[in-house]
């Protein structure tokens, strides 16, 4: 199925185990319409972890494919393992994203994996949008979290959006809501009503001087990279939403900061939200540098070789990159991230690896066990 190479996102969710992750990604298929009904981790009815080891364990084993659409755009999102022991999976995930969503405990903030896994995004130069999920647990704390972002990882964290409490029921202000920055609107989800319906209203009088200290401070980061935003803050201008979200693409995708969001993937508050920004701020593949290889042909010398680039156009020569292989009784499924030019079922293309010419029997759209025949 051809499809506009604008409207792609190709972006995985990556995070240490247990922060959430595979939650926040049960929550995307559900907000995009993708399946009607939440599945839960402890109960094993997620999407991604059918794995029945995965299942009686509760954790993410294997890297998992799904695809849905969001609004305008088309979405190729990995839901990848936390647990140290399948940091190679994550990797071989990452080498083909061109975007991440790196999700946070608000508990417990910046873990061992989540290092690994954040050094890794730096070594492939992966763009990244982080989550701070969880902020409705007992001892969350969104600021100590966004600090660890800078003095562990070495990040350049913007917040677009903070919390509006935090904790569960029983604290004094326990978590209901989220603030966005940019557009000062206070963002509320009906848990009830699996928080389908984003209700937004003025933000609450109590967190009003709270939110412009925030905002300041996001305008403060962006205006580094951008001239028309500090000609309007030294003006004291209004500043357009339009100039901000500019911003924030062109630093996401150029790996500038990373902008920060908060929320609670188990009761839907801020999922929607991440779909929206990975939507505006993580890169297409047009945006992304030509991938670069070598030119291999069998009737060269090794020393004849060449580096060459290829862009994402369908007019290229093909290009392509296996990252993972499947066994199957009818055959193993080999998952690939296509670069440039195209490619058919029952075509033939050169694996440089082996030296050969295999056969592309059948192409398949992956989300999760089911796949579905493409041309």
């Amino acid at each position: 199925m051809a499809r506009q190479i604008d409207k792609l996102r190709n972006f995985g969710i990556i995070a240490h185990i247990d922060a959430g992750k595979t939650t926040v990604t049960e929550r995307m298929l559900f907000y995009s319409g993708a399946k009607h009904r939440v599945g839960m981790v402890d109960k094993g009815t997620t999407v991604t972890d059918d794995d029945p080891e995965e299942q009686e364990r509760g954790i993410t084993i294997y890297s998992a494919c799904v695809t849905f659409n969001w609004k305008n755009v088309h979405i190729n999102l990995l839901d990848t393992p936390g647990h140290v022991d399948f940091t190679a999976e994550v990797e071989r995930c990452l080498r083909v994203l061109d975007g991440a969503v790196v999700v946070f405990s608000a508990r417990e903030g910046v873990e061992a994996q989540s290092e690994t896994v954040w050094r890794q995004a730096d070594h492939y130069e992966v763009p990244r949008i982080v989550f701070i999920n969880k902020m409705d647990r007992e001892g969350a704390d969104f600021d100590a979290v966004f600090g660890e972002l800078s003095t562990r990882l070495g990040a350049k964290p913007v917040a677009i959006q903070i919390p509006a409490g935090a904790g569960p029921a029983h604290t004094s202000l326990p978590f209901y809501g989220v603030i966005d920055l940019v557009r000062m609107r206070m963002l509320s989800f009906d848990d009830q009503e699996d928080a389908l319906d984003i209700q937004e209203t003025e933000i609450p009088e109590e967190l009003v001087d709270t939110a412009q200290v925030w905002r300041l401070k996001m305008l403060e980061q962006l205006a580094e990279y951008s001239e028309e935003l500090t000609d309007l803050m030294l003006m004291e201008e209004d500043i357009p939403e339009s100039a901000i979200h500019d911003v924030l693409r062109k630093g996401t995708i150029q790996q500038s900061f990373q902008p920060v969001m908060c929320g609670s993937a188990l009761h839907g508050i801020g999922v929607q939200p991440i779909l929206d920004a990975v939507q505006a701020y993580l890169p297409s593949p047009l945006d992304r540098p030509p991938v670069v290889g070598t030119l291999v042909s069998t009737g060269r010398k090794q020393e004849e070789e060449q580096v060459v680039s290829r862009k994402p156009a369908v007019d290229e020569p093909f290009c392509g990159l296996v990252f993972k292989v499947v066994p199957a009784k009818t055959g193993d499924i080999s998952w690939a991230r296509i670069y440039s030019g195209q490619i058919t079922a029952n075509s033939r293309i050169y694996n440089p690896g082996k030296d050969k010419k295999d056969n592309v029997a059948q192409l398949w759209q992956i989300y999760a066990t089911r796949k579905d025949p493409q041309g």
